[in-house]
């Protein structure tokens, strides 16, 4: 066990092949969960949406239609472009490779476990147009969070003093949680599906962010 620890600690491919695998099985598990109409998640899925949808309104569509967006592929190609862009005058190719990496590896995490267990999305509301792919995990939720959570984290890391890091913080949990909601608002996915994507999102990431110097 301790020679384990001590791989792990030293050697940044392990953690990085060890935060997937456990990322994959935490996918796996929670998709099996949700085919299983006996089980919680069935239940907790309902009872959110239910919640959720009880309190929507003309504002709170239009709102969710523009934070929805911030998740998608596109939006996150520009603003991973400008940050590219910014870390190039930084002169931290390394934080270039850590970004790439985080969202290749989600990029394959998210579409394999779609393809694994296909799961029907359920009926959108709103005449909110989705594509075909399957319903879990939550694209959305899984790249929103590996992309604003790492460079929360690469950004926090050249700010001093703790209200500047809390407010870089504050900004990208706002931004992966509301991205989150809407994708329950519309109901284009289940909440199981954004749990299970920001859960394994977590786990990659900091896997990935660990070999940040």
């Amino acid at each position: 066990m301790r020679s384990i620890l001590g791989l792990y600690r030293r050697s940044y491919p392990f953690r990085l092949f060890t935060g997937f695998a456990a990322a994959c099985a935490l996918l796996t598990v929670l998709g099996f969960f949700t085919a299983d109409s006996h089980l919680f998640i069935p239940h907790f899925d309902d009872t959110v949406r239910g919640w959720l949808q009880s309190a929507s309104s003309p504002w709170m569509t239009s709102s969710l239609r523009l934070a929805t967006r911030l998740g998608s592929t596109v939006v996150l190609a520009i603003i991973g472009a400008a940050v590219i862009c910014i870390f190039l005058y930084m002169r931290r190719l390394d934080y270039i490779g850590l970004l790439l990496l985080t969202m290749v590896g989600q990029g394959i995490l998210q579409y394999g476990f779609k393809t694994i267990f296909q799961r029907q999305r359920p009926e959108p509301l709103f005449n909110y147009v989705i594509g075909d792919t399957p319903s879990f995990p939550s694209g959305h939720a899984l790249a929103s969070l590996c992309f604003f959570g790492l460079l929360a984290f690469l950004f926090s890391k050249h700010v001093s003093g703790r209200p500047k890091k809390a407010a870089i913080w504050a900004s990208a949990v706002a931004i992966i949680l509301i991205v989150g909601l809407s994708r329950i608002y519309f109901d284009v996915h289940y909440p199981s599906d954004v749990m299970a994507g920001y859960l394994a999102g977590l786990i990659w990431t900091s896997a990935v962010a660990s070999g940040a110097k």
